[in-house]
Protein backbone atom coordinates (compact mmCIF):
# COMPACT_ATOMS: atom_id res chain seq x y z
CA UNK A 1 0.00 0.00 0.00
CA UNK A 2 1.14 3.45 -1.15
CA UNK A 3 2.00 6.21 1.76
CA UNK A 4 -0.18 9.31 1.32
CA UNK A 5 2.51 11.65 0.92
CA UNK A 6 3.77 8.96 -2.07
CA UNK A 7 0.26 9.42 -3.45
CA UNK A 8 0.33 13.51 -3.35
CA UNK A 9 3.48 13.84 -4.99
CA UNK A 10 2.19 11.51 -7.84
CA UNK A 11 -1.07 13.34 -8.09
CA UNK A 12 0.80 16.53 -7.98
CA UNK A 13 2.99 15.41 -10.71
CA UNK A 14 0.16 14.16 -12.96
CA UNK A 15 -2.65 16.65 -12.71
CA UNK A 16 -1.24 19.62 -14.47
CA UNK A 17 0.17 16.85 -17.12
CA UNK A 18 -3.81 16.19 -17.55
CA UNK A 19 -4.82 19.72 -17.68
CA UNK A 20 -2.23 19.78 -20.21
CA UNK A 21 -3.25 16.92 -22.69
CA UNK A 22 -6.93 18.30 -21.94
CA UNK A 23 -5.82 21.64 -23.49
CA UNK A 24 -4.65 20.07 -26.04
CA UNK A 25 -8.04 17.88 -26.87
CA UNK A 26 -9.68 21.19 -26.81
CA UNK A 27 -7.45 23.05 -29.00
CA UNK A 28 -7.21 19.82 -31.18
CA UNK A 29 -11.15 20.00 -31.34
CA UNK A 30 -11.14 23.81 -32.08
CA UNK A 31 -8.76 23.47 -34.94
CA UNK A 32 -9.94 20.97 -36.28
CA UNK A 33 -13.53 22.06 -36.54
CA UNK A 34 -12.38 25.61 -38.22
CA UNK A 35 -10.73 23.43 -40.41
CA UNK A 36 -13.84 21.05 -41.58
CA UNK A 37 -15.50 24.70 -42.15
CA UNK A 38 -12.72 26.63 -43.30
CA UNK A 39 -13.13 29.38 -40.81
CA UNK A 40 -10.19 31.17 -40.38
CA UNK A 41 -9.46 30.29 -36.40
CA UNK A 42 -9.27 33.96 -33.93
CA UNK A 43 -6.30 34.99 -32.71
CA UNK A 44 -7.20 35.19 -29.67
CA UNK A 45 -7.66 30.94 -29.23
CA UNK A 46 -4.49 30.54 -30.93
CA UNK A 47 -3.04 33.17 -27.85
CA UNK A 48 -4.88 31.72 -25.19
CA UNK A 49 -3.39 28.34 -26.80
CA UNK A 50 0.19 29.33 -26.53
CA UNK A 51 0.14 31.27 -23.48
CA UNK A 52 -1.82 27.85 -21.43
CA UNK A 53 0.47 25.73 -23.10
CA UNK A 54 3.26 27.81 -21.76
CA UNK A 55 1.45 28.28 -18.02
CA UNK A 56 0.28 24.45 -17.63
CA UNK A 57 4.40 23.44 -18.40
CA UNK A 58 5.39 25.98 -16.23
CA UNK A 59 3.18 24.70 -13.53
CA UNK A 60 3.99 21.10 -14.22
CA UNK A 61 7.95 21.39 -14.14
CA UNK A 62 7.93 24.22 -10.81
CA UNK A 63 5.82 21.24 -9.22
CA UNK A 64 7.58 18.38 -10.51
CA UNK A 65 11.16 19.83 -9.19
CA UNK A 66 9.38 19.93 -5.95
CA UNK A 67 8.34 16.53 -5.52
CA UNK A 68 11.25 15.27 -6.24
CA UNK A 69 13.43 17.90 -4.54
CA UNK A 70 15.29 18.94 -7.89
CA UNK A 71 16.25 22.34 -6.79
CA UNK A 72 16.16 24.93 -9.92
CA UNK A 73 17.72 28.93 -9.88
CA UNK A 74 14.27 31.13 -9.21
CA UNK A 75 14.31 32.13 -12.69
CA UNK A 76 13.79 28.84 -14.02
CA UNK A 77 9.96 28.79 -14.33
CA UNK A 78 10.50 32.08 -16.76
CA UNK A 79 12.68 30.32 -18.59
CA UNK A 80 10.31 27.35 -19.20
CA UNK A 81 6.96 29.89 -19.94
CA UNK A 82 9.44 31.93 -22.27
CA UNK A 83 11.75 28.84 -24.26
CA UNK A 84 10.19 25.53 -23.23
CA UNK A 85 10.97 23.88 -26.20
CA UNK A 86 14.58 23.93 -25.16
CA UNK A 87 13.93 23.91 -21.43
CA UNK A 88 11.40 21.15 -20.80
CA UNK A 89 13.79 18.19 -22.51
CA UNK A 90 16.96 19.74 -20.63
CA UNK A 91 14.88 19.82 -17.20
CA UNK A 92 13.71 16.35 -18.07
CA UNK A 93 16.85 15.12 -18.89
CA UNK A 94 19.01 16.56 -16.31
CA UNK A 95 16.21 14.95 -13.70
CA UNK A 96 15.66 11.70 -14.97
CA UNK A 97 17.97 11.03 -17.35
CA UNK A 98 17.66 10.11 -21.07
CA UNK A 99 14.13 8.26 -20.25
CA UNK A 100 13.69 11.91 -19.34
CA UNK A 101 14.08 13.09 -22.06
CA UNK A 102 12.07 10.96 -24.38
CA UNK A 103 9.16 12.34 -22.17
CA UNK A 104 10.34 16.18 -22.44
CA UNK A 105 10.19 15.14 -26.20
CA UNK A 106 7.07 13.99 -26.03
CA UNK A 107 5.83 16.88 -24.42
CA UNK A 108 7.19 18.87 -27.16
CA UNK A 109 6.02 17.00 -29.37
CA UNK A 110 2.52 17.38 -27.77
CA UNK A 111 2.01 21.49 -28.90
CA UNK A 112 2.22 19.99 -32.48
CA UNK A 113 -0.73 17.40 -31.99
CA UNK A 114 -3.83 19.97 -32.73
CA UNK A 115 -1.48 20.79 -35.83
CA UNK A 116 -1.39 17.06 -37.20
CA UNK A 117 -5.08 16.47 -36.07
CA UNK A 118 -6.21 19.67 -38.46
CA UNK A 119 -4.03 18.49 -41.00
CA UNK A 120 -5.88 15.37 -40.98
CA UNK A 121 -9.64 17.06 -41.12
CA UNK A 122 -8.05 19.20 -44.11
CA UNK A 123 -7.10 16.34 -46.04
CA UNK A 124 -9.95 14.16 -45.34
CA UNK A 125 -12.39 17.33 -45.87
CA UNK A 126 -10.84 18.69 -49.54
CA UNK A 127 -8.66 15.92 -50.71
CA UNK A 128 -11.50 13.56 -51.15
Amino acid sequence: MATPNVNRQVSFRLKPLITLVSLTTLYSITLSICTAYAIKIPAAIELLWLFGFSLMLTWWVCGDSRSREFSLPYEFGAFVFFAWPVVVPYYTYRCCGWKGLLLGVGICLLNIVPHVVSAIVFIYKFMK
